[in-house]
Order: C-alpha cells, then sequence, then structure tokens
C-alpha cells in the first residue's frame, strides 16, 4: 500500500520504490512514484517523453510487437530443421500426422525440441535469448531481472508448454490461448508465468 504523500522520502528511495513495484508488476503504483520523482527532477534528456525516461528507470518490458517479431523470426528459422524432420517421419514412410500414435506424436515433439537446443541452446542458457531475441535486442529475465535458469528459461517455457499440446482434443488450443496472455498489461504469457519470467528490453 502506497504512502498518501512521499515527503518523507528521498529521491534515491523513491528511485529505489519505483524499480521494486515494478518488478513486482504492480504498474500502476510504480508509475504513480515515478509521478513524484518527476516533480522532484527533470529528465537528464528534455526532449525525451516521460513514458520513455520511465522505461529507461524501470528497465521496460519488451513490446508485444517485438516478442512477435521474434517468435517469427524463430518459426523461420527452425523451418528447414521441421522440414526434414517432417520428411524423414511422415512424407517419406507415408504417415498423417493426425493417423500417428501418441508416442510418435512425442518423438516428433522430442525431435523438434532437440532441433530447438541446436539452434537456441547456448544463448539462451548464456544470455536469455533465441536468436529472434537477440535480433530483436530483447531477453527472458526472471521478475528480478536476472537471468534465470535453464530449466525456468527453456524447460518450463518451451518444453513443458510442448507437452501440453500433445493432451488430445483440447492440446491445439493451448499455444492459442498462451498467446493471448500477452494483452495483459504484464505482457506475460502463460508461459511466463509458469517459469516466472518475463521478456525486457537488453538494450
Amino acid at each position: 500500500m502506497l504512502p498518501e504523500n512521499f515527503e518523507s522520502y528521498s529521491l534515491q528511495e523513491l528511485y529505489e520504490l519505483c524499480s521494486n513495484l515494478y518488478k513486482e508488476n504492480k504498474e500502476d503504483e510504480a508509475k504513480k512514484v515515478f509521478e513524484e520523482i518527476l516533480k522532484r527532477e527533470k529528465p537528464p534528456q528534455p526532449a525525451q517523453s516521460n513514458f520513455a525516461y520511465y522505461n529507461e528507470v524501470t528497465n521496460d518490458l519488451a513490446s508485444r510487437g517485438e516478442r512477435f517479431a521474434a517468435a517469427v523470426i524463430d518459426s523461420v528459422i527452425m523451418f528447414v530443421p521441421i522440414f526434414i524432420l517432417i520428411l524423414i517421419m511422415f512424407i517419406v514412410p507415408g504417415e498423417s500426422y493426425k493417423n500417428t500414435s501418441g508416442i510418435d506424436k512425442l518423438l516428433w515433439m522430442i525431435g523438434y525440441q532437440v532441433m530447438f537446443l541446436i539452434i537456441n541452446g547456448w544463448i539462451l542458457y548464456k544470455h536469455g535469448q533465441t536468436i529472434g531475441k537477440k535480433i530483436l535486442n530483447i531477453k527472458i529475465v526472471d521478475l528480478n531481472d536476472n537471468l534465470p535458469e535453464m530449466f525456468a528459461s527453456y524447460g518450463l517455457r518451451y518444453f513443458i508448454p510442448a507437452l501440453f499440446q500433445l493432451i488430445p482434443f483440447i492440446g491445439w488450443i493451448i499455444p492459442f490461448i498462451d498467446v493471448l496472455f500477452i494483452f495483459g498489461k504484464n505482457r506475460r504469457c502463460i508461459h511466463d508465468y509458469l517459469a516466472g519470467t518475463k521478456v525486457i528490453s537488453a538494450v
């Protein structure tokens, strides 16, 4: 709960309070504190908008457009290995994905994940980025803005959601619901909540 006024707070304390509130996803409260900061101190670059200055202070989230563009780039990069996998598992044997067993679909998913890790695993481990995120200059962090463990950045954000897609009848709709969550004010998909992560600007 925010105090009625901030007279007892120093400017440094206001900066720390604003940053902590934002890290806790209390964006509305953080903006109120930021307004008090603006009353006490001019932004260092007068031409810079208040919103941009706020982003700089709070290490703002990546935009929805940036996340979408990064996902598109990653999908394009994965196209060739995915096509090869489809060729090996379905086209050459003359199989249809719809008619394959649950075990075959699991093997397909694991094959896809192996290819994903070959392409993105190292940069994901070292920087919290896929190639698409690297190009867009955004990265995955935990709620304290630290590089998350690989279990979270890959296991909970990519592998576990892929398993959910194998659920009969409803698995296909899970990715769509996941993506829709990005339109919330915190811009976090279901896999972000599952992993305790968010995507921010890497600048």
